[in-house]
């Protein structure tokens, strides 16, 4: 692990955005969309154009603790800029791929990929290397990359699932803050019928696993039915002790993924893609389910024919799928299962129509929502869409202290957040 270069800012004032000449004419629009934003959005403060050789970091907040800083993420670097000057703070460069990461205390972690994916453990201050565990594998080492790797924090600790092709998928919980000794694993077990992971998520004393997360996988998995295995197995996070399974009778022709839980209640909900009245995977037929914490079904509403996904936002699951008329349309339901509001593309006023919704942020009391070609405000208890941008997609956006960041095609741009 090498320290990169720290002299330059990552971010320009906004007076420096938009040069003269071309280069100018290119990014004044884009700017001037994000200029004249509503509320919750305040002034347009800092940000920067990525050329296409170059492009755009993903985002990486480093939770309360370091809520005027964030992180970009590259393939393999990582540099945490104070906002909203885009001064570096510190800054990593890796000899393999960062997977993913987040705050853990006052740390920060991070998941590599290659032939020995490991959990570094990152001073949230400094940067300075305070742990490494290495993630288990089952078999020999052979040199192959995981092709299996996900993970999710549980307390002080992160559980990782991974695995190599044509080889056992073992999830291991992993202590990585500092003080514990080199090589420490609370439990490892290899987990038996599961061959891949592409979702990992750790809730009470739960530990859920997810064959799927992709609407797309889970229809085709439903169409082509004889599902062998359980597409949904969770274990004792403290443990790691096997618990429930979802369907839990295979082989089956429901295929299903973790949607997310009610932690008041216990309750988890999946969705369910089951086939259709042919073999399309846009005719599979769809429902959501809510499991007790012993994995049994308390109630299930069907949602029709096509594609669905969704999360939960608080009281409310919300729910994406097809318009029957053409577009998108989100479904809220309450955490009863009882149908709540429902806002569909053709309704928005919209220069022309959104395909999809993307995946929310929280501001306050209301959803950011952004989509291909604007930004929608909602308010989860009542819907009451507020369009607040028609002319610019918006690839990620998020909450950072009193600052909001969005990243749109080449540009990240930081506003300051107004109640």
């Amino acid at each position: 692990m090498g320290r990169l270069a720290a002299d330059v800012p990552e971010l320009v004032a906004r007076a420096e955005l938009v040069p003269s000449g071309t280069v100018g004419r290119q990014r004044g629009p884009v700017v001037a969309a994000f200029e004249d934003l509503a509320r919750p959005f305040g002034p347009l403060l800092a940000g920067r154009f990525f050329k296409p050789r170059d492009p755009a970091p993903a985002l990486l907040p480093l939770g309360e603790q370091q809520d005027d800083r964030l992180g970009l993420v590259g393939r393999t670097s990582l540099r945490v800029v104070d906002l909203p000057s885009g001064e570096v703070a510190w800054s990593v460069e890796l000899d393999a791929s960062i997977v993913r990461g987040g705050p853990v205390g006052d740390a920060v972690t991070l998941l590599t990929s290659g032939a020995s994916p490991a959990v570094l453990t990152l001073d949230g201050a400094t940067g300075e290397l305070l742990a490494c565990a290495e993630v288990p594998l089952a078999g020999a080492a052979t040199g192959q990359p995981a092709t299996t790797l996900q993970t999710d924090q549980a307390g002080p600790d992160v559980v990782v699932v991974a695995g190599r092709v044509a080889s056992p998928v073992t999830a291991a919980r992993l202590p990585v803050l500092p003080g514990t000794p080199e090589g420490s694993v609370s439990w490892r077990r290899a987990l038996d019928g599961v061959t891949e992971a592409a979702g990992v998520t750790v809730a009470g004393d739960r530990l859920v696993v997810s064959r799927v997360v992709d609407p797309v996988r889970l229809a085709e998995l439903a169409v082509a039915g004889g599902i062998e295995a359980p597409l949904v197995t969770t274990y004792d996070a403290a443990t790691g002790d096997p618990s429930w399974t979802y369907p839990d009778r295979p082989p089956d022709d429901r295929a299903a993924m973790l949607l997310g839980e009610d932690a008041g209640t216990g309750s988890w909900f999946v969705l369910e893609a089951a086939p259709g009245r042919d073999d399309r995977v846009t005719r599979s037929e769809w429902a959501l389910v809510a499991l007790d914490a012993a994995g049994e079904e308390r109630w299930r509403r069907p949602l029709g024919a096509g594609l669905v996904s969704g999360s939960v936002w608080g009281e409310r699951i919300v729910l994406q799928g097809p318009e029957p008329g053409g577009g998108a349309r989100l479904r809220a339901f309450d955490l009863d299962g009882r149908a709540s509001w429902s806002v569909s593309t053709p309704d928005l006023p919209f220069g022309e129509q959104r395909d999809n919704f993307g995946p929310s942020t929280a501001v306050g009391d209301q959803r950011l929502v952004p989509s291909p070609n604007g930004l929608v405000a909602l308010d989860p208890e009542r819907a009451r869409p507020r369009p607040l941008n028609v002319r610019e997609p918006i690839d990620e956006l998020v909450l950072v202290g009193e600052h909001l960041v969005v990243r749109s095609g080449p540009a990240l741009l930081v506003l300051a957040v107004e109640d």
